[in-house]
């Protein structure tokens, strides 16, 4: 039986160590490596008899200052070119204090506390107002500096039969009205692992491991 040299076990290691960082430095960005986090909103809380995407929000936190932008994808939801459509309602959380919160809204708009989403669960922020926004688009400042987007993707909480979001918008004024509604709840989808991802992180964790037997066994 060979005698195994500390050596090559060092090294085996230090293989297998490579092929994880490398597989993780394409799989565990933070969303901070980018200048602005995008989801879709692809779950309604009813049926519209048409696929999503119906919408996406788009959020930066930075220096002090959240800045969103939501929009509802009127290619989708008001085919018929509805003058009335719009955003009135959009629903979100955050780790951070929000007493410190200053909000930046369009005329007409006003930002309230803990609200539910219907069958999307309980919100800790709710802005809404009236006209129609589309797309929405608002600032926070007295946001702590050391907040990053991440702070403002957080589930919801509480009773939630359609299951919880990060974000949640309401919408009105779709025209022709789809299967009788004219307006509708809508979240981001769950997030699950990308097919790529995981098998490319699975491959290198198994070339590392390869790698590391041939080394033990010479």
């Amino acid at each position: 039986m060979k005698k195994l040299s500390w050596v090559r076990f060092f090294k085996g290691m230090l293989a297998l160590g490579a092929a994880l960082v490398a597989a993780l430095s394409f799989t565990l960005l933070p969303s901070t490596a980018t200048a602005l986090s995008i989801v879709d909103l692809t779950v309604s809380n009813v049926d519209l008899g048409v696929p999503g995407p119906y919408g996406s929000v788009k959020w930066n936190v930075s220096g002090g200052t959240a800045s969103f932008e939501v929009d509802a994808f009127e290619s989708v939801l008001n085919t018929g070119g509805g003058t009335n459509f719009g955003i009135d309602k959009f629903y979100f959380n955050t780790t951070q204090d929000t007493s410190l919160f200053t909000f930046s809204l369009a005329g007409g708009w006003t930002d309230n506390d803990v609200k539910n989403a219907d069958g999307f669960g309980r919100f800790m922020i709710e802005v809404k107002g009236h006209p129609r926004q589309g797309p929405l688009k608002f600032q926070i400042t007295g946001v702590p500096l050391a907040a990053t987007d991440d702070d403002f993707f957080i589930l919801s909480t509480g009773m939630a039969g359609n299951g919880p979001g990060h974000f949640a918008m309401h919408v009105r004024g779709f025209d022709p009205a789809l299967k009788d509604q004219t307006s509708a709840f809508f979240r981001d989808g769950p997030s699950i692992p990308d097919p790529c991802t995981v098998f490319l992180l699975g491959s290198a964790c198994l070339i590392g491991l390869v790698r590391f037997r041939k080394k033990f066994n010479k």
